[in-house]
């Protein structure tokens, strides 16, 4: 059946439907029924279909749906009853009901209404745990709680008999005691029968969404709390030096996750007590969670490239302490990159952190045709001075092996650089980085806290296509076809 058909007959059903509880139920098995199709859309079918019915108002569609097969009353055994949605009854005065339609139309007589409606809080959530769960997944009915649907009705004074047929091998479920229900009822929770009337009409009305489904008693902020108005009070009352009574109220003495254990009955006096170890102690955190990123960051599709692993010592009183140091530049290969730093005692911690730092420090960076610079730029860093000059189409990156993993992270493909002066790769990485991002803070703003910056975050960065114009006093045009 196609999403079409499937609408139409859902509508069809529910113009045909004699009360609101078959137009819930309506609903109710299309999301049980039809969880692979995209509810909303087929929700906005039905919808439409039945504000604008066919000419017949579907009655041929109706005609030709299938209908359930279950064990009939002889006609002798039935007395006559007026009305078109009048249920059966036997001779004996009672209700018949083969199907949770018949069912529905019993309990929308008036006698059954008014028994229902008097029933006390207990019962009626009681008769709504029934009712909900005799219609299946698979679109059948339930017949075992339709057997105690009609015991439940039959002691209320609404004579019903099920005619439906158990299965070979069924057996009645444990009915639950008026304790189980109560503290049902106590724990603030909707049935299931008004969880799903709220949720048919939200799905018929999406305006008036229903956002909470627990309802849940709002706190009397004049009363206390034993959990959160921790305190201890002190009284002291008047004596012969002092006439006065006083009152000392220290809050906050003890800790409430220690009252909270002290009210589940737990005994800090246990010396075999031992912590309970869980996964989640040994859940492997990725690079991306503590970057920042999100667990499901896409890692695979970035660049990222070891500039440099050496060792460091730290010296300190009781000696040369040796440490792993590593560079890493990460980039995404179209104007993203960053630079980090990590050092650990063993080398795979300091790679961690190193990724895990150029994760952080990636910055966005203004790209001539997304491919080169835009203007001959050079800077100096320490003792190490480079010069970068843009390069025409397919020139590829003449630089040296630093450069180049940097140069390639962020995505220029077509650059000439010369570094003159110190080669130290250390400072060819800050320097080039400086030169490509701009830096946070503005050129002689200092620290912000009025304090001087630091040394890598001067300069002006990459320039724009804005800037070079305003330089240049004339608009930038692209030449290159194909």
């Amino acid at each position: 059946m196609t999403h079409y058909d499937l609408a139409r007959v859902a509508a069809a059903l529910i113009t045909s439907a004699s009360n609101e509880l078959q137009v819930q139920r309506v609903y109710l098995l299309l999301e049980n029924n039809f969880p692979d199709l995209h509810q909303e859309r087929l929700l906005e079918s039905v919808k439409k279909s039945v504000e604008r019915p066919p000419a017949d108002n579907f009655e041929s569609l109706l005609t030709t749906l299938p209908t359930a097969e279950g064990d009939m009353i002889e006609p002798e055994e039935l007395v006559e009853t007026t009305g078109p949605k009048a249920p059966r009854r036997s001779k004996d005065g009672f209700y018949l009901a083969n199907s949770f339609d018949e069912f529905i139309e019993v309990m929308s007589t008036p006698e059954a209404r008014l028994a229902i409606v008097n029933l006390p809080d207990l019962l009626k959530h009681k008769y709504s745990k029934i009712v909900s769960q005799i219609p299946m997944s698979n679109g059948q009915d339930n017949p075992v709680m339709m057997y105690r649907l009609a015991e439940f009705l039959t002691e209320e004074g609404i004579k019903v008999r099920c005619t439906a047929k158990l299965p070979k091998g069924s057996q009645k479920p444990q009915e639950e005691s008026l304790e189980e229900l109560q503290k049902e009822m106590d724990s603030g929770a909707l049935d299931p029968l008004t969880l799903a009337a709220r949720r048919a009409q939200a799905d018929a009305s999406p305006v008036n969404e229903v956002v909470e489904e627990v309802e849940r008693p709002y706190p009397n902020l004049m009363s206390p709390d034993p959990l959160m108005d921790s305190r201890d009070v002190l009284d002291l009352p008047p004596t012969p030096t002092n006439p006065y009574h006083n009152r000392v109220t220290v809050r906050n003495h003890h800790s409430m996750f220690h009252e909270a254990l002290a009210l589940d009955g737990f005994n800090f006096d246990d010396d075999k007590w031992k912590p309970i170890r869980t996964d989640l102690s040994e859940e492997e955190i990725r690079p991306a969670e503590l970057a920042g990123l999100g667990r499901d960051y896409p890692l695979d599709k970035l660049f990222s490239f070891t500039l440099l692993t050496r060792w460091v010592t730290q010296q300190t009183g009781k000696g040369k302490i040796k440490h792993f140091q590593t560079f890493t530049v990460t980039g995404n290969g179209n104007g993203m990159v960053g630079l980090g730093m990590g050092t650990a005692e063993e080398a795979a911690g300091a790679y961690n952190k190193a990724a895990v730092a150029a994760l952080k420090n990636m910055d966005y960076i203004d790209r001539f045709e997304d491919r080169t610079i835009w203007t001959e730029m050079e800077t100096k860093f320490g003792a190490t001075k480079i010069v970068m000059r843009p390069r025409p189409v397919g020139f590829g990156l003449r630089c040296g092996p630093v450069m180049h993993q940097i140069l390639k992270a962020a995505g220029i493909k077509d650059i000439s650089a010369k570094v003159w002066g110190s080669r130290n790769p250390i400072m060819i990485m800050h320097a080039t980085l400086r030169m490509l991002q701009g830096g946070h803070n503005p050129l002689g703003m200092g620290d912000g806290i009025g304090g001087r910056g630091k040394r890598l975050h001067k300069g002006i960065g990459m320039r724009t296509a804005y800037d070079v114009e305003r330089e240049r006093g004339r608009k930038l045009m692209d030449f290159r076809t194909g």
